[in-house]
């Protein structure tokens, strides 16, 4: 039997679930930021759409030009790592709070989740 070794199941698993998810999460970003604009109007709303396509554009290469000239290279290099970061620290306080908090739910006896008055 063949031993399967980690970068394997990493280029095999890993790598298009997150790149997948990269793609809805530009998708629905641009989505929102545009029904943002049709709400209303403002200097947020415009902020938050060109955030969400500098992130996309200087993160993605284009199909037929490539990378977007001077923005890539500063969009790898400095901003996409800080705010990656600082966004799975986010998420995983968020995974960790709400797991503490169901588990002391049930714990105590407020959460019932199989049954019981």
């Amino acid at each position: 039997m063949r031993n399967i070794g980690l970068p394997f199941i990493f280029n095999a698993i890993q790598l298009p679930v997150e790149a997948s998810l990269m793609a809805l999460l530009a998708v629905t970003l641009t989505y929102a930021s545009i029904r943002l604009l049709r709400r209303r109007l403002n200097l947020l709303s415009v902020i938050f759409l060109l955030t969400a396509l500098l992130v996309l554009f200087g993160t993605t290469s284009l199909p037929f030009l490539g990378e977007v000239p001077g923005l890539g290279g500063f969009m790898r290099q400095i901003i996409t790592p800080i705010f990656a970061t600082a966004g799975a620290r986010g998420i995983l306080l968020g995974v960790a709070l709400g797991t503490l908090t169901t588990g002391l739910r049930v714990l105590l006896g407020a959460d019932r989740p199989y049954g019981g008055k």
